[in-house]
């Protein structure tokens, strides 16, 4: 992603539900390439719950780039599909 304009959300596509054991997320974004922000966490995937989706809303302004970094907890591979930034 490169120019001006403002995210307003992120979705990280999953195949969700096919574990033994509960699956966290952790993303963070960087606006500069050397400090990182918060973590937004979330569980993305659960025992037989199949229609979990990882979505974050209002990321905020980007003047030139920006960075994200993903850290996944789980025992077990993880599978994903794709990312999808919705913009204005």
């Amino acid at each position: 992603f490169a120019g001006q304009g403002i995210i307003n959300s992120l979705e990280l596509d999953t195949i969700s539900g096919y574990t033994a054991d509960i699956k966290s997320c952790f993303m963070s974004i960087s606006y500069d390439g050397v400090g990182w922000g918060q973590e937004y966490a979330i569980n993305v995937s659960k025992p037989n719950d199949y229609d979990t989706r990882y979505i974050i809303r209002r990321l905020g302004y980007v003047k030139n780039s920006l960075s994200f970094r993903f850290r996944f907890v789980g025992t077990e591979k993880m599978a994903f599909s794709g990312l999808e930034l919705n913009n204005a």
